[in-house]
C-alpha cells in the first residue's frame, strides 16, 4: 500500500512540464515615440500561439535621469516568470535612463513593485521626490 508521500512524491515527478517549456521564450517589440512625448511600449508575445502575454508602457524624463513607468501588465498565465522584470529591465535599458519610477500604483501591484524596489538587479523608486510634484503642481497650473 503507497503511503501519502510516496503518492505525492509521484504525482510531483510526473507532472506535466508545459508551463516552464515557455518560460523565457517571448518575443519582444518596440514602439516608436508615442505624439510629442517620448512615451514608448514594450511587448512581449509568446506562449503557444504567439500572442501578446505582456506589456510595458514608459517616459523617459532627463532631468531627473528617470523612467516613469505607467503601466506594467502580464497575462495571469504567465505570471512568476519574469516576464515584468525583463520588460522592466529592457524599459530602462531602452530609455537610458538609470532609475525606474512608477507613476501610479494599483493595489493588486504594491507587492510586486515593493519586491522590485528589495531586488539589486534594477534600480527601482517607489514616490515622488519633492522636485517632480513641484514640476507636476507647475505643469497643471496649481504653482
Amino acid at each position: 500500500m503507497k503511503t501519502f508521500a510516496r503518492i505525492l512524491r509521484s504525482a510531483v515527478l510526473n507532472r506535466p512540464q508545459v508551463r516552464n517549456s515557455a518560460r523565457a521564450r517571448f518575443d519582444v517589440s518596440y514602439s516608436q515615440p508615442i505624439g510629442n512625448a517620448e512615451l514608448f511600449i514594450i511587448k512581449a508575445c509568446g506562449g503557444r500561439y504567439g500572442n501578446e502575454i505582456g506589456r510595458v508602457v514608459a517616459e523617459p524624463f532627463e532631468p531627473t535621469n528617470c523612467c516613469y513607468i505607467m503601466d506594467v501588465v502580464v497575462h495571469p498565465q504567465h505570471r512568476k516568470y519574469g516576464i515584468a522584470r525583463e520588460l522592466l529591465r529592457r524599459a530602462l535599458q531602452h530609455s537610458g535612463q538609470e532609475t525606474l519610477v512608477p507613476v501610479s500604483i494599483e493595489r493588486d501591484a504594491i507587492a510586486f513593485w515593493a519586491h522590485m524596489a528589495l531586488k539589486d538587479d534594477l534600480r527601482v523608486r517607489l514616490g515622488l521626490l519633492n522636485a517632480e510634484i513641484l514640476a507636476i503642481r507647475h505643469a497643471m497650473g496649481r504653482t
